[in-house]
């Protein structure tokens, strides 16, 4: 690909502090993505471990692989719309640090690319479907673009302003997504498939499991709210419950406790009014999960941290000082 040439996708990665994340994902994306008019950008958040020198490493190697490294900490947002500004392509794909795609997958979505659409809403066990209306999209897909990774969206320049009021919410990919349709007369949204994301490393948590209540709650609840007023407050609030793998569900929660620890009193205390309005487990139950005694937390903890061993131990017998090196996590 010649420098003055642009190109039609980019992967863009934010990341902060996650070298041997983002070794693992760009090894995996630079075995194909040259193969492909696209190319890979690392969004860098000021990281302090040897982020930079890996993605030098890789850029050395292939020409492909560009790189953005904030002067100083901008927060997750900020680097989020950064890695997004970032792109001089047609198309931007979002994915988080820890999550990656396979070639099929590309190649899958590069060949939708070619049909000149605005976006790619990727969700399984569902029909390939044209939408036309931001509304139709917004009651389609709901919670499924929680994380990143999960749209293709066409390079528009939005105004700052009009994200501003998603700027500390953790969810500024999703404002971004409906606020650049919202943009443009008629949409072209298509959904498909076939695209499958996964996480590069599986060995030790790593996302927000320890501040549920200020993201989930919190973030999720006034993300959707502050949405574009196309959108109506009735249609907000009737998706607004997440109904797939719910974050406060007693098998998550349970999870959470046994990756990170206890789980906030304060922060269930102060967002607790939020609770019943975004997920469907009872208030009572989520609050049994969060104040259970010590004892219990630590035994859970226990039996996650041994599982996870565990079952690194037998996906990776080569490489199991990585799990010993970076198991700062138990």
């Amino acid at each position: 690909m010649s420098n003055n040439k642009k190109c039609i996708l980019t992967i863009a990665i934010p990341t902060y502090n996650r070298d041997w994340v983002i070794d693992s994902n760009l090894s995996n994306l630079c075995s194909f993505a040259g193969k492909y008019d696209c190319e890979i950008l690392i969004s860098d958040n000021c990281s302090t471990d040897n982020t930079q020198y890996i993605v030098k490493e890789f850029q050395n190697r292939f020409p492909f692989v560009k790189y953005v490294r904030n002067s100083k900490n901008l927060g997750y947002d900020m680097n989020v719309l950064v890695a997004y500004m970032a792109c001089e392509s047609e198309y931007s794909l979002l994915m988080g640090d820890s999550r990656t795609i396979n070639e099929e997958s590309l190649k899958y979505l590069m060949n939708h690319l070619e049909d000149n659409i605005d976006a790619l809403v990727f969700k399984h066990t569902h029909e390939e479907t044209i939408y036309h209306s931001i509304n139709d999209v917004f009651l389609s897909f709901g919670e499924s673009i929680i994380v990143l990774g999960s749209f293709v969206l066409k390079c528009i320049m939005i105004e700052d302003k009009l994200l501003d009021p998603y700027i500390g919410k953790f969810f500024l990919h999703i404002g971004l997504f409906y606020e650049a349709l919202n943009m443009l007369e008629n949409i072209n949204v298509k959904l498909v498939n076939n695209v499958n994301s996964h996480f590069v490393v599986r060995h030790k948590p790593i996302g927000w499991g320890k501040v549920i209540f200020q993201t989930h709650a919190y973030g999720w609840f006034y993300t959707f709210m502050g949405l574009p007023n196309s959108i109506p407050v009735e249609l907000k609030l009737s998706v607004i419950k997440i109904k797939y793998d719910d974050p406060f569900s007693v098998k998550t929660i349970s999870k959470r406790i046994g990756h990170y620890g206890p789980q906030s009193k304060s922060d269930f205390n102060k967002y607790k009014k939020l609770l019943p309005l975004i997920s469907n487990t009872p208030l009572w139950k989520i609050k049994t999960m969060v104040f259970l005694p010590t004892i219990f937390c630590d035994f859970l903890h226990l039996i996650y941290k041994t599982y996870a061993y565990l079952k690194y131990k037998k996906e990776n017998k080569k490489n199991l000082f990585v799990y010993e090196k970076e198991n700062r996590w138990i």
